[in-house]
């Protein structure tokens, strides 16, 4: 599922994101078989989204028990996102912390 809030234009994408959740979770089996993909660029401007915000919806989810998601786009040439900031929430150690 897309879980990109800067394209919905929501004025509090963390919010944005949470209600989300609470909208899919009533179905069973939501936690396991549903997949979020956040956006790591705000195409409407044409710049990241930080890496700290990104990093923050994807502990948000995990502090949720919920561990299937992922993002787009990567730029490996400009290093956005900042892989050594989101490698502690995409880890499975993380995961079982």
């Amino acid at each position: 599922m897309m879980a990109m809030p800067y394209m919905e234009n929501a004025s509090n994408p963390s919010q944005w994101l949470s209600n989300l959740v609470d909208k899919t979770q009533v179905y069973p089996k939501a936690k396991k078989k549903l997949v979020y993909e956040f956006q790591a660029k705000d195409w409407k401007t044409d710049k990241p989204i930080p890496t700290k915000e990104l990093s923050s919806w994807m502990r948000t989810m995990r502090v949720r028990r919920i561990y299937n998601f992922g993002y787009y786009s990567d730029d490996q040439f400009t290093n956005n996102p900042k892989m050594e900031i989101l490698k502690q929430e995409l880890s499975t150690k993380a995961a079982l912390q």
